[in-house]
C-alpha cells in the first residue's frame, strides 16, 4: 500500500512543474487581457469627458479630473484580450468530481 501511495505521489509530483508553468503563461495572458481591457475603458472614458466638457458652458469648469491609468508597457500588442481560460484539472478528486470544475 505505502508503495502504491508512494508511486502516486511521485507522478503527481513529476506533473507540477508542467502544470505551473501552464498556470503561470495563462495567469500572464489573464492580468495582460484585464491590462488591455481598463487601458481601453479608460480611453472610453477620457473620450466621454472630453466630450461631456464640450457641451458645458464656456465659463464652468466641470470637467471631472482623471488620472492617468498604470502604465502598460508589458502590453504585447499581439495578444487578444477576449481570450477564454479554461480551468483543466486532469486529476479525479476523492469526491468523484473532476477536479476544481465540479464536472464529473
Amino acid at each position: 500500500e505505502f508503495d502504491r501511495q508512494a508511486e502516486i505521489t511521485r507522478l503527481l509530483m513529476e506533473g507540477l512543474s508542467n502544470t505551473q508553468t501552464n498556470h503561470l503563461r495563462h495567469l500572464k495572458d489573464f492580468v495582460t487581457a484585464q491590462a488591455t481591457y481598463y487601458a481601453e475603458a479608460y480611453a472610453v472614458i477620457q473620450e466621454l469627458n472630453n466630450e461631456l466638457s464640450g457641451t458645458m458652458e464656456e465659463g464652468s469648469d466641470s470637467s471631472v479630473s482623471m488620472a492617468p491609468p498604470p502604465s502598460t508597457s508589458l502590453l504585447n500588442s499581439q495578444q487578444s484580450p477576449n481570450r477564454s481560460m479554461v480551468a483543466n484539472n486532469s486529476y479525479p478528486n476523492t469526491n468523484g468530481t473532476n477536479g476544481a470544475t465540479g464536472g464529473g
